[in-house]
This record gives structure tokens, C-alpha cells and sequence, in this order.
């Protein structure tokens, strides 16, 4: 008995009838994402859109780049804001499941508390040993190098408590330039390669005083160099890494800046380059000050190896500066600098990723 051979409609309904590939619908929008995932009926429907959006987001270890996962993460935090924390607390609890998020809280060593700020944190104190960096470099008079001697009298220090989270400092400059930095020290440990997202909240209260008096040894005669005075105020950090077995090194760096101030006094009316990273506001006269009490929020991230210890250091930084001299004949003015910088830094909050 002859078989009987489907015919061409047969097969093109049968080809028809295969289901269309599914679309992609985990949404680029971190408020929008966050409703889908509480909206969840079980564990395993929180598994699926996990794995969905990992096989989305699947990326290399590459230094400077955030876990995608996170990146959602501080996205949707940042649009509930603080109006959203039912939200954003019922979130993390479902989140938490495939997150594989670990989360610190750092703190002054004599004010760690009993319970964290956050259900899902771990509590952990400053490093005892303080961060502080204190550079007052030697000033130079004008090329071919300081003929006439000029004096420079410099006078400055910084210091940070890491027991109750204060740090201040200062300096005076009389034709110098200083440098100077202070906060506290943390260390990190990973298990896998990891993303490191890092956040405080820093209290800075600062005070800019320049002032510039008539130079009576000037000679007009005498090449001419202008005189300025400027200061620059900024949150930053630096880090160690190593490896926790056989404590090699990996690398040393300064990350991240967050500038809070940049101010210079030109008592001849013009600008000119002041040698600080930032370039100063510009302002004209003979004597001002500069101040601000402020909260400031500094954010970071960094990625590090599998087995890894990173000592990250977070400083407030100041770099003030002033050109001219009490003595010499280069110069108009007499030109005096001085800053005083005073900071408390409560919490720095760590989360720490794998890198998908």
C-alpha cells in the first residue's frame, strides 16, 4: 500500500505553526525592572528573569567597568531616592536571591553599632592606622633659578581620627605651594574577581584666606613674574592590591577626584596658570576669602582579581598655592595663602560584585 505524501499546504501550515522567537522583556528601565521583579509570583520566576538578564549582560573582567547587575542596582536606587526606601527595601530583600551581592559598612572603629543601617549589611571598622599625606614643597624664584634668595616660609598639617571619623587641615604659604591629605583606610577582601562599588557621605567645612600686600624691594626693571594666590579642595582616593596567598602586588593608583572648591586671587588684575590640577574660578583684588560648611557624596568603583586585598585609602585633598615673595625683586606683590579644611566622614558604605 502506497504512502500517502503530505501535501505542500500541509507542510507550509506546519512551518507556519512554529512559534515566533520570543522578544526580549526585561525592560532598559531600572524603576520598570524593579516592578517586574516584585511583581514575581515565586522563587522561580525571580530565577528566570535573573538568568535573563545574565545572559543579556555577560561581560569580561575589565578594569573601569561596572557588573551590569550593579549598574541597575545604584540606577534604580538613585530614581527612588530617599521618597522610595519602602521600595527600595522590599526590593533588595527579593533582589538579594540572585543579586550575589555582598555589602559593608565601614565606621570610626569606636562607633561601629550593633545593628547596620541596612538588614542586609555586615559592620566593619576603619583601619586603626590613619591615611595622611602632607607635601609642602620648596618654592623656586624666577629662571635661571632664585637669585635674590627669595624666602619661602611654609607651615602646614593634616590629621584624621579614625576612632571617631574627624580629620582638619592646614596650612600657611608665604611664595609656596602645599599639598595635603587625610581620611581614613579601609580594606577589602574578595573571593572571585569583583566589582567594588564605593559611597559616603562627607561633612566639609572649609576656609580659603589669600591676601597680597605691595612687594617694596620690587624693581620694574627686573624680568617680571606674576603673582597669584589660589587653593583647590577636592575628595580622592588611592588603593593597594595584592594578592592575599603569595602577596604580590598588583597595582597602586589614585581612582577618582571629586572637586569641591577651585578659587584664585590675582591682585594684577590677570589670570595665569596656577599648576593645580583644576582650573581656579578667577577672582581680582588684593585680599578674599572663600568658604562653605556642605555635604558632599563621593562615589567610586573599581574592579579587583579573585583572592585579592585592596587597602583603599579615602582622602580629603588640598592644594594651595602662592606666588610672591617677602624678599626678592621679581615680584609686585607679597602673596599669602592659607586653608583651613575640616571633615567627618561617619560611613563609607561597600558593595562588593562578581563579575559576570
Amino acid at each position: 500500500m502506497a504512502t500517502r505524501k503530505k501535501s505542500l499546504r500541509g507542510a507550509s501550515r506546519s512551518t507556519g505553526s512554529k512559534r515566533p522567537a520570543r522578544p526580549n522583556l526585561i525592560p532598559a528601565d531600572p524603576l520598570l525592572f524593579s516592578r517586574m521583579l516584585l511583581s514575581a509570583k515565586d522563587d522561580r520566576s525571580v530565577e528566570r528573569l535573573a538568568n535573563e538578564y545574565l545572559a543579556r549582560t555577560q561581560q569580561a573582567f575589565q578594569p573601569g567597568r561596572i557588573n551590569q547587575l550593579a549598574d541597575i542596582h545604584y540606577k534604580l536606587k538613585d530614581t527612588l531616592g530617599t521618597a522610595g526606601a519602602g521600595t527600595w527595601d522590599r526590593y533588595v530583600s527579593v533582589a538579594a536571591k540572585w543579586l550575589q551581592l555582598r555589602t559593608y559598612e565601614y565606621y570610626p572603629y569606636n562607633k561601629v553599632p550593633a545593628v547596620p543601617a541596612y538588614f542586609f549589611s555586615k559592620t566593619k571598622p576603619y583601619d586603626e592606622e590613619p591615611f595622611t599625606h602632607q607635601e609642602l614643597p620648596t618654592a623656586v624664584g624666577p629662571p635661571p633659578g632664585n637669585p635674590d634668595n627669595e624666602i619661602s616660609v611654609k607651615s602646614g598639617y593634616a590629621s584624621f581620627h579614625p576612632d571617631n571619623g574627624d580629620g582638619v587641615l592646614q596650612a600657611v604659604l608665604l611664595n609656596g605651594r602645599g599639598i595635603l591629605g587625610y581620611g581614613p583606610g579601609i580594606t577589602i577582601d574578595t573571593d572571585g574577581a569583583s566589582s567594588v562599588y564605593i559611597s559616603c557621605s562627607v561633612h566639609v567645612a572649609y576656609l580659603f584666606t589669600f591676601d597680597a600686600s605691595f612687594n617694596p624691594r620690587f624693581d620694574p626693571a627686573r624680568y617680571y613674574v606674576p603673582c597669584y594666590m589660589s587653593g583647590a579642595l577636592w575628595l580622592g582616593n588611592q588603593s593597594d592590591v595584592w594578592d592575599r596567598t603569595t602577596g604580590i602586588g598588583y597595582n597602586n593608583s589614585t581612582l577618582d577626584r571629586r572637586l569641591i572648591r577651585s578659587v584664585g586671587l590675582f591682585p594684577e588684575g590677570f589670570a595665569t596658570g596656577t599648576g593645580q590640577y583644576a582650573s581656579p574660578e578667577v577672582h581680582f583684588g588684593l585680599a578674599q576669602q572663600f568658604s562653605d560648611d556642605l555635604v558632599v557624596t563621593y562615589k567610586t568603583n573599581l574592579n579587583l582579581p579573585a583572592n585579592s586585598r585592596c587597602a583603599f585609602q579615602l582622602g580629603l585633598w588640598c592644594d594651595v598655592t602662592a606666588v610672591g615673595p617677602r624678599n626678592g625683586r621679581w615680584n609686585r606683590f607679597v602673596c599669602n595663602s592659607q586653608v583651613q579644611a575640616s571633615a567627618n566622614i561617619p560611613r563609607i558604605d561597600v558593595d562588593v560584585w562578581p563579575l559576570v
